[in-house]
């Protein structure tokens, strides 16, 4: 539902939040997650010990390119929901989109990707569905501010 999509962007901007501050900080994120239990990973295979199973720290930099995937995966999601042609979905990724502007997308290629997608679903929705015409327009031109 609409409110469900609301909410579930409200959600996501406040994780991605966080994680863009621990991004940008080194020393913020040694110091806050760099010892959380949260933060382990397990490598499986055999070790000079025999152990099958290491558990090791994230450290900073496979953290920060673990919001490149995330980053990435979530524009996938949104372009998938854009290539559905199901109202519903278009509908609800457009909400969700709105409601992380602030601190979505941050990496430029993937900016483009969904502005393309944008694009497309205006040209499509116009004559039809001019809410979601209306919904794409508003996210489009206020992306294209933020970048200025």
């Amino acid at each position: 539902t609409d409110n469900e999509a609301s909410r579930y962007g409200r959600f996501l901007c406040e994780t991605l939040k966080g994680i863009s501050k621990w991004h940008k900080d080194k020393a913020l994120y040694e110091k806050e997650c760099g010892k959380s239990p949260g933060f382990v990973h397990v490598i499986r295979g055999d070790s000079a010990d025999g152990e099958k199973r290491i558990e090791k720290y994230l450290d900073y930099e496979n953290f920060r390119h673990v919001c490149c995937k995330w980053h990435f995966k979530l524009t996938k999601a949104m372009v998938f929901c854009f290539d559905s042609k199901d109202y519903s979905q278009i509908r609800n990724g457009l909400t969700v989109l709105n409601k992380i502007l602030p601190e979505f997308p941050v990496v430029l290629n993937l900016a483009q990707a969904l502005e393309k997608r944008i694009q497309k679903v205006k040209e499509e929705e116009k004559a039809s569905r001019p809410d979601l015409y209306a919904l794409a327009t508003s996210y489009s031109a206020q992306l294209n501010s933020r970048r200025s």
